[in-house]
C-alpha cells in the first residue's frame, strides 16, 4: 500500500508534540487505582511507549512514519488496558487520540488503517481475556468504535471545509493584492496621463497665440488677398481658435484635478450675466433656426467667479442648441427658490438615452446620440461644467428622455447684494 499525507491547515510536524502528550497522558492514568493490574504487561507498555516517543522524534519523514507511531500507540494503549483487565476506562479513551491526530493531518487511507488497528485493540482482548474484564467490555467498546469512527470522519469533514475556506481566503487575498496593485498603477497612469495634457495644453498655447497673431495681421490687409486666399485663411483662423479653445480646457480641467485652479468669486446679479449669455448664444440658435428664450424672475445676487459661470452657461446652452434640431426651442430660465435660484438651460432636442446619463460628466465622454449623428465635439464641455458647478458649492443635474429633449438644472446659492463685494481667488479643493 502506497500511503499518502495530507497536512491540513495550520498545521506542521506536529507527531513528535502529539506523541509525546498522547503517552504522558498514558503514564498518568497509571497511577490511578486499578485491582488485579498486570504489572510484566505495564512495563512492556512503557518500555513501548517510550519507544513511540523516540520514533516519533528519530524516524525518517516518510508518508509511512505518521501511521506507524499512531498504529503503535494503539497497541500501547491495549496493552494498558489489559494490564489494568480493562477496569480504567480511561486506557480505552487513549485511542481517540492517534484516531484525532490523523484525521486532522493525514489521508483516508491512514485514518482507515488506524480504525482497523483499534478494532483489533479492543476486540483482540476481549476474545483471549478471562473474566477479569468487567461484564460490560464489549458494549463499552462497541461505543469507543462507533464514537472513534464519528469524531474521526466529522474531523475530516472539518478539515477539508477549513481547507476549501483557507484556500478561498488565499485566493481573495492573492486576488485583492493584485487588485491593489493595478489600481496603483492605473492612478499613476492617470496622473502621468494629466501631466501629459497638462504640459502639451501649455506648450501648445505659445504657437498658437503666434499663429493668431500673425493670422490677424494677415487678415487685417484683407484687400492685398486673393478670394479663394481669404477664404482659406478664415478656415485655418477658426481652427486655430477651436484648438486654442481645446488647450485651454485640457488646462482647465488638469488645474482643477491638481488642485491649483484658482477662482476670483466677487457679488453680482445672476440676471445680468444670464442676458450676456443669451446674447452671446443667440448668432449660432439664428444660424441653426432654433428659438432662444430667457425667462428670468427678478433679480438673485449670486457670490461666483464671473468669467467662469459665464463659461459654465456657454457650455450647457451651446450644448442645448448644437443637440436642437432645426424649429426645435431652447429655454433659459432663473427662478429663486428660498436660499437658492435655480438656473434651468431646457431643449425640445434630441435627448440622451438613460444609460448614458451617470457618465454625462466624465471627461472626453460622449453619449451615443452625438456619436450616432456625428456631432462635433470632444467631450469635455460638461466635465467643466461640473468642475465649476462644483467649485461653487452649486449642484448640477441634468434629465432627459430620449427623443423629447433634454434639461440641465444647475442650483446656485443666493447672496444679499453688495455693492463691492469682491474676494481674493480662492483654490479649488483636490479631489
Amino acid at each position: 500500500m502506497q500511503w499518502r499525507r495530507e497536512p491540513g491547515p495550520w498545521v506542521g510536524d506536529t507527531l513528535q508534540t502529539a506523541t509525546g502528550i498522547a503517552v504522558a497522558c498514558a503514564f498518568v492514568l497509571l497511577l490511578l487505582p486499578a485491582q488485579g493490574r498486570s504489572h510484566p504487561e505495564t512495563v512492556v507498555a512503557a518500555a513501548v511507549g517510550l519507544s513511540l516517543v523516540a520514533l516519533a522524534r528519530w524516524l525518517p519523514r516518510t508518508a509511512v512514519r505518521p501511521p506507524a507511531v499512531c498504529v503503535g500507540y494503539l497497541l500501547f494503549g491495549a496493552l494498558l488496558r489489559d494490564a489494568a483487565a480493562g477496569s480504567v476506562s480511561g486506557f480505552a479513551a487513549l485511542f481517540f487520540l492517534p484516531v484525532i491526530w490523523l484525521a486532522w493531518t493525514a489521508g483516508r487511507r491512514e485514518l482507515l488503517v488506524v480504525f482497523a488497528a483499534m478494532l483489533g485493540a479492543l476486540a483482540v482482548p476481549l476474545v483471549v481475556a478471562d473474566s477479569s474484564y468487567p461484564s460490560n467490555s464489549g458494549r463499552a467498546s462497541a461505543i469507543f468504535m462507533i464514537a472513534a469512527i464519528a469524531v474521526g470522519s466529522t474531523i475530516r469533514v472539518l478539515r477539508r471545509e477549513t481547507s476549501r475556506a483557507a484556500a478561498e481566503a488565499s485566493k481573495l487575498h492573492d486576488e485583492a493584492r493584485l487588485l491593489s496593485a493595478q489600481n496603483e498603477g492605473l492612478r499613476e497612469l492617470d496622473r502621468m496621463k494629466d501631466e501629459f495634457i497638462a504640459i502639451i495644453s501649455h506648450e501648445l498655447r505659445t504657437p498658437l497665440s503666434s499663429i493668431a497673431g500673425y493670422l490677424e495681421l494677415v487678415l487685417d490687409d484683407a484687400h492685398l488677398l486673393t478670394s479663394d486666399h481669404n477664404e482659406f485663411l478664415h478656415v485655418v483662423s477658426r481652427n486655430v481658435n477651436r484648438l486654442t479653445l481645446l488647450a485651454n480646457d485640457l488646462l482647465l480641467l488638469a488645474a482643477a484635478e491638481n488642485g491649483t485652479l484658482t477662482f476670483a468669486k466677487t457679488n453680482f446679479d445672476l440676471s445680468e450675466l444670464l442676458g450676456e449669455v443669451v446674447n452671446a448664444a443667440r448668432p449660432n440658435a439664428v444660424e441653426k433656426r432654433v428659438e432662444l428664450c430667457l425667462e428670468i424672475d427678478g433679480e438673485s445676487h449670486v457670490d461666483a467667479d464671473r468669467p467662469r459661470l459665464a463659461q459654465l452657461l456657454d457650455n450647457l446652452i451651446s450644448n442645448a442648441i448644437k443637440f436642437t434640431p432645426d424649429g426645435g426651442s431652447v429655454t433659459l430660465r432663473a427662478l429663486p427658490v428660498g436660499d437658492h435660484v435655480l438656473v434651468d438651460v431646457e431643449d425640445s432636442g434630441i435627448g440622451i438615452d438613460a444609460d448614458d446619463l451617470p457618465r454625462l460628466f466624465d471627461r472626453f465622454y460622449r453619449a451615443r446620440t452625438a456619436t450616432d449623428r456625428n456631432v462635433s465635439g470632444t467631450g469635455l464641455g460638461l466635465a467643466i461644467a461640473k468642475t465649476i458647478a462644483d467649485a461653487h458649492e452649486a449642484q448640477l443635474y441634468v434629465t432627459s428622455e430620449l427623443g423629447h429633449g433634454t434639461r440641465f438644472q444647475l442650483r446656485l446659492p443666493i447672496v444679499a447684494p453688495a455693492v463691492n463685494a469682491s474676494r481674493p481667488a480662492v483654490g479649488l479643493a483636490q479631489r
